[in-house]
């Protein structure tokens, strides 16, 4: 008799009265099923890049101008699709006096980082509501009297519409145009994470044990991907990233088998249809958490809580 028809056959026994072997693969499959799906799919959003353009010049930013004037006077376009990585070229001099009787000079405290800056600004002068429609068309009439034809990179920085995500790791490090390759690398080098992570914990598992191998995993994972909402440089994400992709493919898989062995045969055949379908709709879920929180850093952290749920 070999060990596959010993475990068969015990399995059987076991199972022959109540339901626990199905409570338990439920439980195992499912906190296993959805809060992967979380973490591979997550970087869907939390990468996703907005619609983007450049910045206005500095000249510009304060002035209370409308985003769509601003883009309209300052990025090439036509028919509302505007370049996203190029901008007219426009002089600061001229355009300082370009705007000198329209605009005051101010001086204003703000805060980077753990230090306060002293930094100028340029504001509208202080005018009636009646008068202010015609102070802005001016101002557009200046700009455009020192916007040349010519185009360049962005210098200013990026403006980042905000109609489907308040924040993500692309608006807040600014991973677009020459540097949108970086969000892609970052997806890339998960999955060569999980191809390395499958083959040693698929060994550590058989070598030691399914649940030891699945605490251990977790015990790893959940601060990882903590982490990773944390993370104050791109770099540091991708590191993180990176390390939480080697638990992946084992943390889908073992709870999963775990179950599957405490399963009698004649009930094996149906289970991998509903992991399948676990899985599935975690990413549906999915859909809907990052419907409701549209900033990456908490989608992050609501998306890592449920792997906590496996230490029990």
């Amino acid at each position: 008799m070999t060990w596959t028809k010993e475990l068969d056959e015990a399995a059987t026994l076991a199972t022959k009265s109540g339901h626990w072997h199905v409570v338990l693969f439920y439980l195992l499959c499912g906190l296993a099923a959805i809060p992967t799906s979380f973490l591979v799919f997550s970087q869907v959003f939390t990468n996703a890049t907005p619609e983007h353009w450049c910045a206005p010049p500095p000249q510009l930013q304060h002035l209370g101008l409308s985003d769509e004037l601003l883009r309209t006077l300052t990025v090439p376009g036509e028919h509302g699709v505007y370049e996203s990585c190029r901008a007219y070229d426009i002089d600061a001099d001229e355009l300082r006096e370009a705007l000198q009787r329209y605009v005051e000079e101010r001086t204003v405290t703000i805060k980077e980082g753990n230090e306060f800056q002293s930094v100028k600004i340029y504001q509208l002068i202080a005018v009636s509501k009646r008068l202010q429609t015609h102070l802005i068309a001016n101002i557009s009439s200046a700009v455009l009297s020192v916007r040349r034809n010519t185009t360049s990179p962005c210098s200013y920085g990026w403006k980042f519409s905000s109609q489907q995500y308040q924040d993500t790791l692309v608006t807040d490090f600014s991973l677009v145009c020459d540097m949108d390759w970086l969000p892609r690398m970052c997806n890339t080098l998960f999955w060569v994470g999980s191809i390395f992570g499958n083959v040693f914990f698929g060994w550590m598992s058989d070598r030691y044990g399914r649940r030891p191998t699945i605490l251990l995993m977790v015990f790893l994972e959940v601060p990882l991907a903590i982490a990773s909402s944390f993370a104050k440089s791109y770099w540091v994400y991708v590191g993180l990233r990176v390390a939480g992709g080697l638990f992946f493919p084992a943390l889908y898989q073992l709870p999963f088998i775990l179950a599957l062995e405490l399963m009698p045969p004649g009930q094996r055949n149906h289970t991998g249809i509903v992991v399948g379908m676990l899985f599935a709709g975690g990413m549906c879920l999915l859909s809907l958490l990052a419907y409701a929180v549209q900033d990456w850093y908490h989608l992050s952290l609501v998306t890592t809580f449920p792997f906590i749920l496996l230490y029990g």
